[in-house]
């Protein structure tokens, strides 16, 4: 999972999952993300399972998830999966509300892009199934998809500048990244 080439040693992996274990090194707590991460996760769960189906159901959610083998074998390991559905589980919630609120299209917006930064893949698709989920919604208007996309697209492009520069610097390119 290291590239060694003519520009440097780096790992192949994109920069997202390591600034969130940065800060933790910052507080002299680099054991504390994990969990952190994984709490918020649990309980984005919860929030998006609510707001979705009720609390009946968003305890049931919770249960399935913290009982799964792949979050059991995730989560205590400095994984980024768990980083990944966080940001998943917030785009998710952001776009499942019932009006266009500046906070909840930001929150999409700074989820989905930062969930790129963490596994790309992932994080892709769900910017273009978040995106297409917004064009598609027949409760909005025209004015509403497209409020949603601007207010959402701000956070994306920024981390989409961020992820471009980290590639600079790794491979002397801003469209080449070792992942």
């Amino acid at each position: 999972f290291i590239v060694l080439d003519a520009d440097g040693w780096w790992g192949k992996y994109p920069i997202g999952w390591p600034l969130l274990l940065a800060l933790g090194e910052a507080v002299g707590a680099p054991g504390i993300i994990s969990p952190l991460v994984t709490c918020g996760a649990t309980v984005a769960t919860f929030v998006l399972a609510r707001r979705l189906w009720g609390e009946r159901l968003a305890t049931l959610a919770v249960l399935l998830l913290t009982a799964s083998p792949p979050w059991l074998f995730t989560r205590p390991a400095m994984f980024s999966q768990p980083a990944s559905c966080l940001c998943m589980l917030v785009t998710v919630w952001a776009l499942a509300g019932d009006e266009v609120t500046p906070r909840e299209m930001l929150a999409a917006g700074l989820a989905a892009g930062f969930g790129v930064l963490v596994r790309p893949l992932p994080g892709a698709l769900f910017l273009v199934a978040g995106a297409t989920h917004l064009l598609l919604r027949r409760d909005w208007s025209p004015r509403d998809k497209g409020r949603a996309l601007a207010l959402a697209a701000g956070p994306v492009l920024f981390w989409a500048g961020v992820f471009m520069l980290a590639n600079q610097a790794q491979t002397g390119s801003y469209f080449v990244t070792g992942y």
